[in-house]
């Protein structure tokens, strides 16, 4: 249980360094710099990146076709789970890793609702004239592409008897370079501020050392069977 319990260190740590980051940005260097005069924390650094960094079409594109597929991975997993439901024909016979991902997906979800509620600030661009400003703090893909991704990868290495070592390696390393390239990507993007993807850097690792702490439980509470 050290593995559990270091996970949940971790991941309790980053969610208080989160809660005061965000405080922060909510309330330090507070300037309308953004569209429409909207207010962005940290004003000086947020329009200094952007305004030296600007916006690329390519990383956009790309960053969002990496929320697609994220989105996809999670889809294949909630046909996986019901698939074995439906097979076996209880909730029980279900791998505990297929049902800790789909909890942990909506975790995920409701958190991408929360923020989409409860504006920290704007986008520095307005995408869609009739839309309006959007919320843009903490970027969503980024914490999307990040939970979905590691915690799928540590469920599939917990679930030896679905694939082996070499394949999860593989799979742990293409996953690596999508979240590395995403952040990056988002960065470069041109539709957040950098203090956006920092925070959402920051909330995606912390929901991902959670899940990982579950994880190391689950395969506690399998060894304790054997």
């Amino acid at each position: 249980m050290k593995k559990a319990k270091r996970s949940f260190t971790l991941s309790i740590v980053l969610f208080v360094l989160f809660a005061v980051f965000t405080i922060l940005v909510k309330t330090v260097g507070v300037k309308a710099v953004g569209p429409e005069n909207s207010l962005v924390g940290f004003a000086d650094l947020n329009k200094g990146f952007y305004d030296a960094v600007g916006g690329n079409k390519f990383w956009y594109y790309l960053t969002q076709g990496y929320g697609l597929l994220s989105i996809l991975v999670m889809v294949c997993f909630a046909c996986l789970g019901l698939y074995e439901l439906v097979k076996r024909k209880s909730i029980k016979a279900v791998d505990p890793e297929i049902i800790s991902l789909g909890a942990f997906y909506v975790l995920v979800l409701a958190v991408y609702v929360f923020f989409e509620k409860v504006i920290i600030n704007y986008r520095p661009v307005i995408e869609d004239v009739e839309e309006g400003l959007e919320a843009s703090y903490p970027s969503s893909h980024t914490v999307l592409i990040i939970t979905v991704l590691a915690s799928t990868v540590s469920a599939l290495a917990s679930m030896q008897k679905m694939m082996s070592a070499s394949t999860v390696r593989t799979l742990t390393l293409a996953a690596d370079v999508v979240i590395i390239t995403a952040i990056i990507g988002r960065l470069l993007s041109g539709v957040h501020w950098l203090t956006d993807i920092i925070g959402g850097v920051i909330l995606a690792f912390a929901l991902v050392f959670l899940f990982n702490g579950v994880i190391a439980c689950v395969n506690a509470g399998k060894k304790s069977k054997e």
